[in-house]
């Protein structure tokens, strides 16, 4: 579903800072607000024990889905969303490098399409800070409304060239700089705020330093095998389904179902056309072959399984296979 960006265009960012008192509670806690004077780590300073004993715990994590290769021309939508901090944050900062392939949306304002949580006033803008493509989202408010769920959601489209096996990831990364900062607080930013957002951008994300164990879902790996490489630090991903996504004990009787993304669409009918081209360069996995022999099973794999699959996705016939 396309998002609609909530943020007025005249709405800057130095009356949204001021409006919403955002940097007001940073320098609480650098109260002399000089770049000397901030902890430059995502612990804040804090040893790792405090941390661990932190009342709150957030949790940030990304939208992590596989598509097939028929959906990667639709907009895809990225959740962030939020689990253990409910009614106790507000103020928030937070940077999520993306892939470069990849277009972020914008609105006919130039905004980035994006919306918040409606109880927080949020901005959300692009930035090539430190190097890296990235998207920048702050919220804040006169008390801690944020709540645990979907914190913010995004638009994005992925390259026309997308391949089956394709992976997009997106990593949350912790920054601070004189401008800008990270950050996971209450409104009072009190010692447990700043305990909260030590916790939230050591444990409560992925990261090289803190917390290297990101693995992507088992089912999704199955799916698109290059999820099994991808870095253990990230904490989102967009992958396109493959055409080896089964197990060597798994049977799959999707008949019709050659491109063994779960579903038989006209994806599944390319599959086959292109293997029955260059089969040493598209081939069909085992099962993904069976399920593809679905005009007369038992023939083999030939034109006619094609065109009786796009058939059957123009719903012109109801049942797979033909001749049973």
């Amino acid at each position: 579903m396309k998002v609609t960006n909530k943020i007025i265009s005249l709405f800057t960012t130095a009356a949204f800072i001021v409006s919403c008192n955002l940097y007001g509670n940073i320098n609480k806690v650098n109260k002399t607000a000089t770049a000397a004077d901030k902890i430059y780590t995502a612990d804040g300073g804090f040893s790792a024990d405090e941390i661990a004993a932190s009342p709150v715990k957030p949790t940030i994590t990304l939208t992590k889905k596989v598509i097939s290769i028929d959906e990667a021309g639709e907009t895809q939508q990225i959740d962030v969303m939020v689990s253990g901090a409910d009614l106790k944050y507000c103020s928030t900062g937070i940077y999520i490098e993306y892939d470069p392939r990849i277009q972020i949306n914008l609105t006919r304002a130039g905004n980035v399409d994006a919306i918040c949580q409606r109880e927080l006033l949020g901005q959300a803008d692009l930035s090539d800070l430190n190097n890296k493509k990235s998207i920048r989202l702050i919220t804040a408010a006169r008390g801690n409304y944020g709540y645990d769920g979907v914190l913010w959601s995004f638009n994005i489209t992925l390259p026309s060239d997308a391949q089956m096996g394709d992976t997009y990831l997106f990593d949350i990364f912790y920054c601070i700089t004189s401008q800008v900062e990270s950050l996971f607080y209450g409104r009072e930013v009190s010692k447990d705020d700043k305990l909260m957002s030590a916790y939230t951008f050591t444990q409560g994300i992925y990261n090289k330093e803190y917390n290297n164990n990101f693995k992507a879902d088992i089912e999704d790996i199955k799916k698109c095998s290059a999820l099994a490489d991808i870095p253990s630090y990230v904490d989102g991903y967009i992958a396109i389904a493959d055409n080896t996504t089964t197990t060597p004990n798994e049977t799959v009787t999707l008949i019709g179902d050659a491109n063994m993304d779960g579903k038989v669409s006209i994806a599944d009918s390319t599959a086959i056309l292109q293997f029955l081209g260059n089969p040493d360069k598209y081939g069909l996995s085992k099962e993904g072959e069976k399920n593809a022999d679905c005009y007369a099973p038992g023939s083999g794999v030939t034109i006619a399984d094609a065109i009786t699959i796009q058939k059957y996705d123009a719903k012109l016939i109801s049942i797979l296979p033909i001749d049973n």
